[in-house]
């Protein structure tokens, strides 16, 4: 099995709650819009080829909680690092549905946790402050749900399947 990638799109509000200056506790929740497409190349069980692809599309409420470490502001910039956790309702998992692969229907988990890292820096320009950031989000918990025969060549040969994104941020403030 490959999987290819594809972009997604997020948008989101932010909470700021300052500790000291220099260290902030951040509640970004969001919407995120992504999708995956699983692809099982060369595969004799499957007799058509649409029944090799599978497009998982994604919809999560996405909550981090973030630890935001500041640097002293320098002119008009003041570059961070962020750390946290996160968790995810994905609005389109179809994990109670009765339907499996066989009915062309592919299942994943409601609820979902991940593991955030990233940087990024704030410009204070004259009406707005705007900061560009990179984020990572990691998945921690198995997503999949495996398909009622055992043997099934969608989810039998997987043992895990974890969500990975990289986030370009743009926040305006």
């Amino acid at each position: 099995m490959q999987t290819t990638r594809s972009l997604g799109f997020n948008v989101g509000i932010v909470g700021d709650l300052r500790i000291s200056k220099y260290v902030n506790l951040r509640l970004e929740p969001g919407l995120v819009y992504a999708q995956r497409t699983l692809v099982y190349p060369d595969n004799p069980l499957f007799e058509n080829e649409n029944d090799a692809i599978r497009d998982i599309a994604s919809t999560y409420i996405y909550v981090p909680l973030l630890v935001r470490l500041s640097t002293k502001r320098l002119n008009n910039m003041k570059p961070f690092v962020t750390f946290g956790v996160a968790t995810a309702l994905n609005l389109s998992s179809n994990e109670s549905n009765p339907d499996d692969n066989f009915s062309g229907t592919f299942r994943t988990t409601d609820n979902n946790y991940f593991l955030d890292v990233g940087f990024g820096v704030d410009l204070y320009l004259f009406w707005f402050k705007f900061t560009p950031s990179i984020r990572g989000g990691f998945g921690t918990n198995d997503e999949i749900v495996q398909d009622d025969r055992p043997n099934s060549p969608w989810t039998g040969n997987i043992d895990r399947l974890r969500s990975r994104g990289v986030f370009l941020n743009f926040t305006f403030q």
